[in-house]
């Protein structure tokens, strides 16, 4: 338990710390080194993955980083050198990149078959691959999604006027908006639906899961992301995003009942691959907590929620 409550506190204090501070050398770092353990952690559900298809995973995940970044800095640093028009070339985004990566992992996977695979491994080679698609798919989604949040009011400066909350300083309230989402769901649908809840949902994803846990994580969700962050921004000078919030509370507890079902539907995906895998946990790399891809198995869902909010967010 003491370790459980140490690797949640230090865990709070990082996700903080990268919400708040935005430096694309850093970002991009962070973004390369979860997409590593990450990629570990999901090929701990494919034991039959042979070597060489995990080391054409990793590049494939590496070269949708490196796209990743490059466009990003593009966006945020653009000048007329020679370098940056080359870079500018190459800047592709996240839906072109994932394609694009993809398409490596496809084709390289491909050609390791045909030289490399025998006719008795053949069953369960295309096993792996197919499952490691996927994975790789949902780790696209995940990564991207959350640097697309971060960083929207580049991806999507056409849309930023004077009174969009859609800037610099207001973008890591809306992050801990997803964050506190998913974080209160998952700790009161665990509370109420463990020691109170009677009635299984009966879902073959996570046969344990109870109504009583859904209704409320979805309650708490519903009024806690934005009463938290509302104290946040009540000590900061951030006078737009103050009145965003002031001003459309109905709309941003809308947005969180929504997030609590993305966060639900996230943890049911995680739930398929973890038993396919017959597995509880993706690693122990957090003692009490499971492993990376057990803390962010909802948020990819979470955040995409909230990129689209913040994409329409001038009709609200």
């Amino acid at each position: 338990m003491k370790k459980r409550i140490l690797f949640g506190f230090l865990g709070i204090i990082f996700v903080l710390f990268f919400t708040f501070y935005r430096n694309i050398i850093f970002d991009s770092f962070i973004f390369i080194l979860f997409a590593g353990i990450l990629l570990f952690e999901t090929f701990q559900y494919s034991p039959k993955a042979t070597f060489g298809l995990q080391v054409v995973s990793l590049l494939s995940l590496l070269l949708f980083s490196l796209l990743n970044s490059i466009e990003l800095g593009w966006l945020i640093n653009p000048c007329s050198t020679v370098a940056h028009n080359i870079l500018q070339t190459f800047s592709l985004g996240g839906s072109q990149a994932a394609m694009l990566s993809l398409a490596f992992f496809f084709f390289a996977s491909i050609a390791y078959s045909i030289f490399f695979t025998k006719k008795e491994n053949f069953d369960s080679h295309i096993y792996a691959l197919s499952r490691s698609m996927l994975v790789l798919f949902y780790l696209f989604f995940v990564l991207h999604t959350i640097l697309k949040v971060k960083y929207a009011d580049y991806y999507q400066a056409r849309i930023c006027t004077a009174y969009s909350p859609i800037t610099k300083a207001g973008l890591p309230y809306f992050m801990l908006f997803a964050w506190c989402a998913t974080w209160s769901y998952d700790t009161f649908a665990f509370l109420f639906g463990s020691k109170f809840g009677t009635r299984k949902i009966g879902l073959d994803a996570s046969p344990n899961k109870t109504w009583l846990g859904l209704f409320s994580g979805i309650l708490f969700t519903s009024v806690l992301p934005y009463l938290l962050v509302s104290f946040a921004l009540s000590w900061s000078q951030n006078t737009a995003t103050i009145r965003f919030f002031s001003e459309n509370a109905v709309s941003l507890i809308l947005l969180s009942v929504i997030m609590a079902l993305a966060a639900q539907f996230g943890d049911y995906f995680s739930s398929i691959l973890k038993r396919a895998a017959a597995r509880k946990d993706s690693s122990n790399l957090f003692p009490g907590h499971g492993g990376f891809f057990d803390r962010l198995d909802s948020s990819g869902f979470v955040f995409l929620v909230l990129y689209i909010f913040l994409m329409f967010q001038e009709f609200f």
